[in-house]
C-alpha cells in the first residue's frame, strides 16, 4: 500500500529472502523490514512517485533479514495507479545483491590495503591514461613531494606537461611517445617545478599496461 507502506501481496521467493512466513509479513509494513539508515532514501523517492514527480524508481537499499543479517537489494517500483489517479498501490520487483555487495567490499577493502603499501614507497606512484596523459591514481607521497594536491594531480592531461622544468619539457614529451609506443618498461631523469617553486628531480620508471593488445 502506497500510502501506508502495508505489505499486501508478496511472493515466496521475498519471504525466503527475509527468513519471514508469509503469515508474518503480511503483518508488517515497508518500514519494518527496511534497515534505518535506508528510510530516508526510500520514503524520498516513494513521495515524489506519490507526487507524480516520477513515474517509476530504482534504489540499492537494505533489508533486515528475521535473524537479524543484512540483504542487500537492488528495488524497482512502479505505481499501480494511472497518472491521472490518486495514489492506491504500487509493485516492487526486487533482486538480491547480497553476494555482490560482499564481493565489492572485498574488492574495496584489497585496494585500501595496496594503496596502505603504497604509500610506504619513499617515492611517487602514478598510473595516468594512456591517450589523455590524465593521472587516474596517485599516491599520497606525491604531495608530499611535489606540493601538488591529488585533485591537481588528476584534473586534467595538461598537468604532467605544465610542470615539467621548461628546459626539459620538449624532449621529455616526445621521449615519453616514442619510447610508450615501443617499450613496455623505460625509465628516464628530468626536472620538474614544485608548487613552491623549487626544482625537483625526478627519475621516472614507466611500465606500459596492454589490455587486449591496446596500451591503455
Amino acid at each position: 500500500d502506497t500510502l501506508t507502506g502495508k505489505l499486501i501481496e508478496i511472493n515466496k521467493k521475498f519471504s525466503d529472502m527475509l527468513g519471514y512466513s508469509f503469515e508474518e509479513l503480511i503483518l508488517k509494513t515497508t518500514k519494518d523490514v527496511t534497515h534505518p539508515d535506508d528510510l530516508g532514501a526510500n520514503f524520498e523517492k516513494l513521495n515524489n512517485l506519490k507526487n507524480q514527480k516520477i513515474r517509476s524508481f530504482s534504489i540499492q537499499k537494505r533489508y533486515i533479514h528475521k535473524n537479524g543479517s543484512i540483504i542487500w537489494v537492488n528495488m524497482t517500483t512502479s505505481p499501480l495507479w494511472k497518472s491521472n489517479e490518486a495514489p492506491s498501490t504500487h509493485i516492487s520487483i526486487i533482486e538480491d545483491i547480497t553476494a555482490r555487495k560482499a564481493s565489492e567490499e572485498i574488492i574495496i577493502q584489497s585496494q585500501k590495503k595496496i594503496e596502505s603499501l603504497i604509500d610506504t614507497i619513499a617515492g611517487i606512484v602514478w598510473e595516468c591514461d594512456y591517450d589523455t596523459y590524465t593521472f587516474t591514481y596517485v599516491n599520497n607521497k606525491a604531495e608530499e613531494i611535489t606540493g601538488y594536491t591529488k585533485e591537481e594531480w588528476m584534473s586534467d592531461g595538461n598537468f604532467w606537461g605544465s610542470t615539467i622544468h621548461p628546459e626539459d619539457r620538449d624532449w621529455v614529451l616526445n621521449f615519453c611517445s616514442i619510447q610508450s609506443k615501443t617499450n613496455p618498461r623505460y625509465d628516464f631523469e628530468y626536472r620538474m617545478i614544485a608548487k613552491d617553486g623549487s626544482v625537483i628531480w625526478i627519475r621516472d620508471i614507466v611500465n606500459v599496461i596492454k589490455e587486449n593488445g591496446r596500451s591503455v
